[in-house]
């Protein structure tokens, strides 16, 4: 399956569920710039509150469709009852094929959810700068690279490392080392890297 099939195929099973509400593409897919190590950036406006049940309704029908999946919601909404942004990793695509879904709704609702609002691990932080990393690695751009493993080994408190495959694979194991970070993720990753150990 291509990226623009997949993208696609999210964007009319959300609004299938989430209708009358809306749903677009945005960010590379908007502009016509994705490449196949693209986020599905995708915005919703919707008519629900945006509590347990919405969250729930969202994530089983994305796991209906799509398999199994983790989900991270963005501290940067923590305090907004009507947005969130929802980071989602389905298990049986491409690490690189995020689900990146913006939802603001017209309605507010009583409290925040989740509640207690979780924090980002600093290991799992890391692990999406190596994605990242390897993102820009692959589409050519060194040095975009280079910032995002520096990104990474300063999260995990190493001595920094310039961008090669190589160098992502000790991280991965300086990550899994850690116990604060989804081994499926991790491996994923490790997955889409050349399987020569030369770069």
């Amino acid at each position: 399956m291509t990226i623009q099939r997949f993208a696609n195929d999210v964007v009319s099973t959300l609004r299938q569920h989430l209708a009358p509400g809306e749903v677009s593409l945005r960010g590379s897919f908007f502009s016509g710039d994705a490449d196949e190590y693209s986020d599905i950036d995708l915005y919703a406006q919707i008519h629900q509150q945006l509590d347990q049940h919405f969250y729930a309704s969202l994530l089983t029908c994305l796991n209906e469709r799509f398999g199994s999946l983790t989900v991270r919601y963005d501290p940067a909404y923590q305090s907004d009852v009507q947005a969130q942004d929802l980071r989602i990793t389905l298990h049986e695509s491409p690490i690189f094929w995020r689900i990146d879904l913006l939802v603001t709704s017209d309605r507010e609702s009583p409290r925040k959810y989740p509640d207690p609002f979780p924090d980002w691990s600093v290991a799992t932080s890391a692990l999406w700068n190596l994605v990242w990393a390897v993102k820009y690695g692959n589409r050519g751009k060194p040095e975009i690279a280079d910032d995002y493993i520096s990104a990474a080994c300063d999260k995990l408190q190493i001595d920094k490392v310039g961008f090669s495959h190589n160098s992502v694979r000790s991280l991965l194991v300086v990550l899994m080392d850690t116990h604060d970070v989804d081994g499926k993720l991790v491996t994923k990753l490790r997955n889409e890297l050349p399987v020569s150990p030369s770069d």
